[in-house]
């Protein structure tokens, strides 16, 4: 039976080693990236940005958020939902996603669409793990294909191209059509331990949870995903390329292309607090390989994006937190 909607969550006990070494290695991060900026070339860069840049850069920040809104919505594949009542709780999730350390964020999505919306927790989880799994696979697929291409890595690589192509749409769709088997291969060597209650707990979750995933589990439905993925994608993309152009980096598309999948690729790394860091860190790999810049000046702006990504996050997400709440309170009075 899928968990009453009407019971509260239990909390699970908190995994305290794994989380100082979370922060030990995020903090480092911090210091590291704080060392190499010269704080003149931070307010240099600042000192580029428009106000124009800044809107429209906001602007497509949201759609970002509104995409995902009708992925979510594609992937639950529930008669009951629509995109109005899934994007303010996107945007809420979002801007907690970008603000708790260590992706802790991501458990909020799961909980808002329980208690706001009434979908079960593992419809929630497993149309949450094929967001992330889609939004990975476009960032391997289109960031790898464009390292190729760039000439400056591997030489006459455009077969390369093609395969690595095939390669990483292969092993999406494998991996989003049969995460259900997995987890039930997983479960069968869990059984022979169920006489310890909680793993026979595990394992009657988990096998709600590959159900769930066998009910996504359809070409309609996946070609639909990967649809809006690509409007995420192109969203989250633009969004860096727009404050790019305003701080003076102008570079070819491929080049473009390397360095915001660099900060992509590091906005998924799990070892950081609210992106600091690690994020910085990538783009200073980036424009010091690729562009030539200082690494005190490729760090700052560095910093820039991944602050303008959790102020715009948390603008967005306050808005959405007010509707929910609106929302909670109109039902609570009908």
């Amino acid at each position: 039976m899928l968990p009453d909607a009407s019971k509260p969550l239990k909390k699970k006990p908190v995994n305290w080693t794994w989380r100082i070494i979370s922060i030990v290695v995020a903090s480092a991060l911090i210091v590291f990236m704080l060392s190499l900026i010269q704080w003149g070339d931070f307010f240099d860069v600042l000192s580029r940005l428009s106000w124009q840049s800044l809107a429209f850069a906001f602007i497509v920040y949201v759609s970002l958020n509104l995409w995902r809104s009708f992925r979510f919505v594609v992937l639950l594949n529930r008669d009951d939902l629509s995109v109005l009542r899934v994007f303010p709780i996107a945007l809420y999730h979002n801007f907690l996603v970008r603000l708790l350390p260590f992706k802790l964020g991501e458990f909020t999505y799961i909980v808002l669409m329980r208690n706001r919306l009434n979908v079960p927790v593992e419809e929630g989880v497993s149309s949450l793990f094929g967001s992330r799994l889609l939004e990975l696979l476009l960032i391997v697929l289109v960031g790898a294909v464009s390292l190729l291409l760039s000439g400056e890595i591997v030489p006459n690589q455009g077969g390369l191209a093609i395969v690595l192509v095939v390669f990483c749409l292969i092993g999406g769709i494998i991996g989003f059509y049969f995460i259900g088997t997995i987890i039930r291969f997983v479960n069968r060597l869990l059984v022979r331990f169920d006489s310890v209650s909680l793993i026979a707990k595990l394992v009657e979750r988990l096998q709600i949870l590959a159900s769930e995933f066998d009910r996504i589990r359809h070409p309609a439905i996946f070609a639909k995903a990967l649809f809006w993925s690509c409007f995420t994608y192109g969203s989250s993309f633009a969004v860096n390329w727009i404050l790019l152009v305003a701080v003076g980096i102008n570079v070819d598309p491929v080049t473009l292309i390397i360095l915001v999948s660099l900060g992509m690729f590091a906005a998924a790394f799990p070892f950081n607090i609210s992106g600091f860091g690690a994020v910085e860190l990538s783009w200073t790999l980036g424009l010091t390989t690729l562009v030539g810049l200082s690494r005190s000046e490729a760090t700052s702006i560095g910093l820039m994006l991944n602050g303008f990504h959790l102020i715009a996050a948390a603008i967005s997400g306050i808005i959405g937190y007010i509707v929910v709440q609106m929302t909670r309170n109109e039902k609570a009075t009908e």
